[in-house]
């Protein structure tokens, strides 16, 4: 496996991501399938469209991978759906579902126009996408994290997880976010964006999860992390389960977890999301790296940040619920 490629909102003819219905579908195909500017695509394969409908297949590779498909249905202008499936022969035909309902990703703000900042970070088997529903293309991100309601993210992924078992179904579908005005405002989503299957509320279940459990069952497993594994954050704050857990980063020393999946109700371990990392520091240390690197020890890693508050304030709620974390760029994920 090779190292990921990077592609950024700010990249030369990169794909817009915007209220457009469709904008979504159009900037997976450029990443993952098709490439754009001095980018080439990531190895994926289109294997089915709907243009009138803006739904769309896409398959990772098969000879490398696990060869599962990701369908996202993108007719609206701020969110759009998402499915994982074993097997496809057309947009409605299908076998082994992900979820139980397919899972809604966030991809705009209500009532907000702007092209949006994101990121996506790809290898041939293996997506990272990062919206920032709320950014605004006239403000520089980092001014937005500081702004009341201009702090949301949405992490989504698809792919082959690195698996601790010998298995033939290490493909997941997942998302997390961090809200700050759209939907519910701060509401405890930074502990959700750690675990990465918040679905906006209890009753609805989670985003996370893949088709079969480790017993090889056809059935949907939810997948998460435990409650215990936290991110950086820049203080204690008003979510219990969110703790700081050191000092700000300095450079002088990193410390860094790789993000453990299991399966819920069972912990039982699946294996690790490619790429990711969480820190076990003081998110300050983090604060002005918005989609910036951070080179350790000959390692190189994107550090992305999240803001979120409680609707209208920027001061003890937006602090709180600040952070960031880390996804590797040049070296390969199945270390």
């Amino acid at each position: 496996m090779a190292a990921p490629i990077v592609y950024r909102y700010d990249d030369g003819n990169a794909p817009v991501l915007d209220a457009t219905v469709g904008s979504l579908n159009n900037l997976l195909k450029k990443c993952l399938v098709e490439g754009y500017g001095d980018k080439p695509a990531a190895g994926w394969t289109l294997e089915f469209e709907d243009v009138i409908g803006n739904k769309i297949a896409l398959r990772n590779n098969p000879i490398t991978g696990t060869g599962f498909f990701l369908n996202i249905v993108d007719n609206s202008t701020t969110t759009c759906s998402a499915q994982g499936y074993e097997t496809m022969t057309g947009l409605d035909s299908y076998t082994g579902p992900f979820l139980p309902a397919a899972a809604t990703w966030n991809k705009i703000k209500a009532n907000t126009s702007f092209a949006k900042h994101w990121a996506l970070i790809a290898t041939d088997t293996f997506f990272h996408l990062i919206m920032y529903p709320d950014s605004n293309s006239t403000i520089p991100l980092i001014v937005e994290r500081s702004v009341a309601n201009l702090g949301g993210i949405f992490w989504a992924f698809f792919g082959d997880f690195i698996k601790s078992n010998d298995e033939g179904f290490n493909c997941v579908i997942g998302a997390g976010e961090v809200k700050s005005s759209y939907g519910i405002a701060s509401a405890g989503s930074l502990y959700d964006l750690l675990r990465a299957n918040y679905a906006g509320g209890a009753a609805t279940g989670t985003r996370t999860g893949c088709p079969r459990g480790l017993d090889g069952l056809p059935s949907p497993k939810y997948l998460a992390s435990p409650t215990t594994i936290h991110t950086c954050r820049t203080t204690t704050g008003y979510q219990t389960a969110e703790v700081q857990l050191g000092p700000p980063y300095s450079g002088d020393v990193l410390f860094a977890s790789r993000r453990v999946l299991f399966e819920t109700g069972t912990y039982t371990l699946r294996g690790f999301i490619p790429g990711v990392f969480l820190t076990g520091h003081d998110a300050s240390g983090f604060y002005n790296m918005a989609l910036q690197t951070i080179t350790h020890d000959a390692r190189t890693f994107l550090c992305v940040p999240f803001g979120g508050f409680r609707a209208g304030s920027i001061t003890n709620d937006y602090y709180s619920g600040s952070g960031a974390f880390l996804i590797e760029i040049n070296a390969e994920w199945n270390l």
